[in-house]
């Protein structure tokens, strides 16, 4: 249980990365009030920031993906292959039928 928490963790920190994240930041300033000895806030400063994406993160994952999939191709036969393309096919036909009756059932 304790390991699925760390994953979905690792997979939300690897998201963000990936796409990039706002953060908002907030920075306050306080005084000691001399009458009462209690901290005060005098200053607040709000303020919107940027991550950028991890583009040096996605070529890895890119360039990892491209490759298994590569050496997975390449210990296919010509028959293999040709059944993968028409599983694919027929996958992509059916996906095109079901978005197209959900859009008609609207």
């Amino acid at each position: 249980m304790c390991i699925d928490i760390l994953d979905k963790k690792i997979l939300n920190a690897l998201k963000q990365s990936l796409i990039g994240v706002k953060v908002i930041e907030t920075t306050s300033e306080f005084v000691r009030d001399e009458e009462t000895n209690e901290m005060v806030k005098v200053k607040q400063k709000i303020s919107e920031k940027t991550i950028p994406p991890n583009t040096d993160l996605l070529k890895i994952i890119l360039n990892k993906i491209t490759i298994d999939n590569v050496s997975e191709l390449d210990k296919l036969s010509d028959e293999q292959l040709l059944k993968e393309r028409e599983k694919l096919l027929n996958q992509l036909k059916e996906e095109g039928d079901d978005s197209s009756n959900s859009d008609t059932q609207i």
